[in-house]
């Protein structure tokens, strides 16, 4: 008495806790007396499971990633182009498969769209690092309620904040002498 008891199904049936065992679902109907019954099973569309397969950690860890690397490459290459697209997109990506798979709400996207915006303006106005920081924040914010779980949006986040602050490293270090940078860099005017 006052313990947890743990009983396999043969147990529990030998001790009255349950009324039968059944291994298949038309064993469990039987067992409760539906004889003249139909099943109809539902099956996940494409959309479902590319939403699904999206919103798993790793998955969601790499399309962060990538849009992180895209985003910094995107703001240190003059204009708006192909690290762009690629960063919103995989973006998008993330917040909408979780978003389909009720992980993330509209104000998780909201928090992201809005921290982003703010770090933009401390970029463009800088003042006292009150947007910056109120950015990074409304920005991890956003992230971590759009994951399944607080330890897989930690996990996230620090693997994109460790790839982003490399990809700054090299670029400042490599990226400004490479032939790469020279190709995606416009160096005339008219």
């Amino acid at each position: 008495d006052g313990k947890l008891l743990n009983l396999t199904a043969n147990e529990a049936l030998e001790h009255g806790i349950t009324d039968s065992i059944a291994k298949t679902t038309d064993e469990a109907l039987s067992s409760l007396g539906y004889v003249n019954y139909s099943t109809e099973y539902a099956e996940e569309d494409w959309a479902t499971k590319l939403a699904k397969f999206a919103s798993t950690q790793w998955v969601s860890s790499l399309l962060l990633v990538i849009g992180v690397l895209a985003m910094v490459i995107e703001i240190f290459a003059p204009g708006f182009g192909i690290p762009g697209i690629i960063s919103l997109f995989s973006f998008g990506l993330f917040f909408g498969a979780n978003l389909f798979v009720g992980n993330a709400s509209w104000i998780s996207i909201f928090m992201f769209v809005l921290g982003v915006l703010l770090i933009v303006v401390e970029m463009f106005i800088p003042g006292f690092g009150l947007p910056g920081v109120s950015g990074l924040i409304l920005l991890f914010l956003g992230i971590g309620t759009s994951m399944q779980s607080l330890e897989h949006a930690i996990t996230a986040i620090f693997i994109s904040m460790l790839t982003g602050i490399l990809a700054v490293i090299i670029l400042f270090k490599y990226g400004f002498k490479s032939s790469l940078f020279d190709r995606i860099t416009l160096f005339t005017s008219s």
